[in-house]
């Protein structure tokens, strides 16, 4: 039986450490999971999609992008007297085929994000959280 050596095995110890920590620091994506990096928000004539359900408490950058025939708004919606009215952010004409940024501050709570196809109404509506 043949055994590794000290270095051999520290390397691959190593390895292995960089991937696991890469794994974690990537999160986002449709997992929902708590992320540093831009949460991406796709505004069509009927749908808002967001790119994770959970993101962290603090400056959040919406990196939105209108893929829909309308010019769109992107609001994102803290609760007011049990009811998600208060504006905490807000991205208005957003051309069709065209993308912009949203930075809002979150406080550890529910919010609901809105894409506003011709701007108008109360949108099309999705929930999230920031812990």
């Amino acid at each position: 039986m043949r055994t590794a050596s000290l270095p051999k095995l520290t390397a691959i110890s190593l390895a292995g450490l960089l991937l696991a920590a890469t794994a974690a620091c990537s999160g986002g994506g449709d997992s929902g999971g708590v992320t540093g990096a831009a949460t991406k928000i796709t505004a069509t004539d009927f749908v808002c999609a967001v790119s994770a359900s959970v993101v962290k408490a603090g400056n959040n950058t919406f990196a939105i992008s209108n893929t829909g025939k309308t010019t769109t708004e992107v609001d994102v919606y803290g609760k007011q007297n049990g009811v998600f009215s208060k504006i905490m952010g807000q991205k208005k004409h957003i051309g069709p085929g065209t993308k912009a940024a949203l930075t809002v501050n979150l406080k550890a709570a529910s919010y609901e994000v809105a894409c506003k196809p011709g701007e108008k109404g109360n949108g099309v509506r999705t929930k999230i959280t920031a812990q």
